[in-house]
This record gives structure tokens, C-alpha cells and sequence, in this order.
């Protein structure tokens, strides 16, 4: 069994527990009161503690009728702006995030950028330089 509760159908919906349910079924329902004389025209209303998703109103003509959440989306998502996200922008949010987060820091954004190759000299005077070991080498360039 599930939990019983008396709430208003308004205009939009039933609100329980600061959740707002909804459904296309209640538009008969909404602004009336009900026929149950000692609930003040409230409506009978079941929601499963298991699935906070869900409510159901009783239908005067008989049955249930099954509401869902209003913004479904934001209750999983709350952290979401607009519930719309795509995970192959993962890198450019990155760097986004970072070149925002080095300008609150003060600190210069940090860039990578590959070195020339060292090639011989062509003066014959040089000495050989010994201490290139022919690895790619990277330098960090502060912007």
C-alpha cells in the first residue's frame, strides 16, 4: 500500500513534498473540489516513496490517474543550466575551464609549444654540441 495524502488540484497540478505533479487526466480535476466532505474538497492522492517521480489522483469516475514530476530533468540534474549537455565537448570545456580558472588565479595560462629542431651549425669554428640526445623537447611558453 502506498502512502495516502489529500492535496488541491490547481492549475498547475498537485504540489507534494515542494514537487509539483502534473498530467493531461487532471485537467477535469484542476480547481474543483472533491467529494470527500471531510478532506475540504481535497483530492486522494498516493505517491511511492520509492519512486518520487510518480503520483497518482484518484479519478471520481473510477481508476488513477498517473502524474509525473514537472521538470523531470531538473531533478536529476540539478547542476545542469539548461539540461542540455554533450560529452564531446569534454576538451573545449577543459580549456575552457582553465583559462578561466588561471584568470581568477591571476595566473598566466600556460601553453605548449614545440621547439625548432637544434640543426648543426654550418660554421666549422662551432663546436659540436653534444648535449642534444635527439628526443622531442617542449617548451612552456607563458602567455
Amino acid at each position: 500500500m502506498l502512502p495516502t495524502m489529500y492535496r488541491h488540484v490547481t492549475d498547475t497540478g498537485v504540489t507534494i513534498n515542494y514537487r509539483q505533479f502534473d498530467a493531461e487526466g487532471l485537467d477535469p480535476l484542476r480547481n474543483t473540489k472533491s467529494n470527500i466532505r471531510r478532506r475540504n474538497g481535497r483530492h486522494e492522492v498516493k505517491l511511492d516513496p520509492y519512486n518520487p517521480v510518480k503520483a497518482w489522483v484518484a479519478d471520481p469516475k473510477g481508476g488513477w490517474i498517473e502524474c509525473t514530476v514537472r521538470n523531470e530533468d531538473a531533478l536529476f540534474y540539478p547542476h545542469l543550466e539548461d539540461n542540455d549537455f554533450d560529452l564531446n565537448d569534454a576538451e573545449t570545456d577543459r580549456s575552457d575551464v582553465a583559462a578561466v580558472t588561471a584568470a581568477l588565479a591571476g595566473a598566466p595560462l600556460h601553453t605548449a609549444i614545440e621547439s625548432t629542431p637544434n640543426l648543426p651549425s654550418t660554421d666549422p669554428t662551432d663546436p659540436i654540441d653534444s648535449s642534444d640526445d635527439d628526443d622531442d623537447d617542449v617548451i612552456y611558453v607563458l602567455d
